[in-house]
């Protein structure tokens, strides 16, 4: 997004130099239509103004371009913040359910194991709402990759969805090991 940015500062600077340009192209019509209507110009007299009316136009159709392609990249910018933040947070609770399960212990009496297996019950709870919270996350991060005007971007945030991805499968793993280790017990 930085790169958009500063692309489109670029073209926004460049828009902005050209309004002294039109204005001295509307003065220069304005000389022109007066000089035909002095001359008697007739029906040519009302093509000067129609055409820089039309260049004003499309110039003021680019300025609004060039505006809303700004606040596009605002709107992704803040999304982009928001998947940051989500990811962010959830990447520290992958870290925290993982540490927790590093810590359970292995179960030696089948009392011992009961409780470890109801505690895995309620974590693998609590996973499923993180499970959707991380699957509304990856569709919004692809969805800025796909917005994304520049391949560099939109494959870092490819890969940030997938790193994630990645952590949530490593948790899984965890999960299954502790609860074979209480089953097993």
């Amino acid at each position: 997004l930085q790169e958009q940015r500063k692309e489109l500062a670029n073209f926004a600077d460049r828009h902005q130099q050209g309004h002294s340009q039109l204005e001295e192209l509307e003065a220069v019509g304005a000389k022109l239509m007066e000089a035909e209507n002095a001359a008697g110009g007739g029906s040519r007299a009302g093509t000067t103004p129609r055409v820089i009316s039309e260049l004003i136009s499309k110039y003021n159709n680019l300025g609004d371009a060039l505006k809303s392609r700004g606040d596009k990249i605002n709107r992704n910018e803040q999304k982009a913040i928001e998947v940051d933040d989500a990811a962010s947070e959830l990447t520290d609770r992958i870290a925290a359910h993982r540490k927790a399960l590093a810590q359970l212990p292995i179960p030696i009496t089948k009392d011992d194991a009961t409780s470890q297996l109801a505690q895995l019950e309620r974590m693998d709870k609590s996973g499923r709402g993180e499970q959707r919270r991380l699957d509304e996350l990856r569709i919004r991060a692809r969805e800025l990759a796909n917005e994304a005007g520049v391949p560099e971007e939109a494959q870092a945030a490819h890969d940030r969805e997938r790193k994630l991805a990645d952590e949530w499968e490593a948790l899984g793993d965890d999960f299954d090991a502790a609860r074979s280790r209480a089953l097993a017990a």
